[in-house]
């Protein structure tokens, strides 16, 4: 019989169970990772739908990393079935996080996208033209400097009342939080 240091009876490991533990921590890190991963995920598809785009997801993009890096972890101890789960897990991890990167850079905003002969409803999105109820016609547009700063409401309701043209009977003109978001743009319109 032999005797670890202590002074103990000292007895071999069965073959192959120090491999079923690690195989079995790479399992736990690669379930856990899909979690973090997901409930960070849903945290930044939230805050993108309450923000809109341009808005702050520095602190769940956070928790997608470190959803990944725990996959990435269970990856080396993992073979077989939950390595393909882990790797399409990091596939995923990357596209979605692409996707909403892109979504969140998109400073675009419906007035910007409104022309001269466009119709637009009462709260100032493109309508169909072909409905009569509700629908306004947009007879000018002013667009601000893409580099210029809110110039305040005030401000923003002076020029609309100097750049519409005479048979505008009323104006959409942006907000200070779609300012942030790139709308530049007065719509001046006139009832159909």
């Amino acid at each position: 019989m032999s005797y670890d240091p202590a002074g103990d009876p000292y007895t071999e490991p069965e073959f192959g169970t120090e491999i079923d533990e690690r195989e079995s921590e790479g399992r736990r890190n690669i379930l856990w990772g899909i979690v973090i991963a997901a409930i960070a995920g849903g945290i930044t598809v939230g805050t993108f739908a309450a923000a809109g785009p341009g808005g702050t997801y520095f602190i769940a993009y956070g928790g997608v990393a470190v959803g990944a890096f725990q996959i990435i972890k269970g990856l080396i101890n993992a073979s077989g079935f939950w390595r393909l789960v882990g790797l399409l897990a990091l596939v995923a991890i990357a596209v979605i996080g692409f996707l909403t990167y892109q979504a969140s850079q998109d400073t675009g905003s419906l007035y910007n996208e409104i022309e001269v002969g466009d119709c637009v409803d009462a709260d100032g999105f493109k309508a169909s033209c072909d409905d009569r109820d509700g629908v306004y016609d947009v007879v000018g547009t002013y667009q601000y400097g893409s580099d210029a700063s809110f110039p305040g409401d005030t401000r923003i309701e002076l020029d609309a009342g100097r750049h519409c043209p005479a048979n505008a009977e009323w104006y959409f003109t942006p907000l200070g939080e779609g300012w942030s978001q790139g709308d530049r743009t007065i719509l001046c319109v006139t009832e159909r």
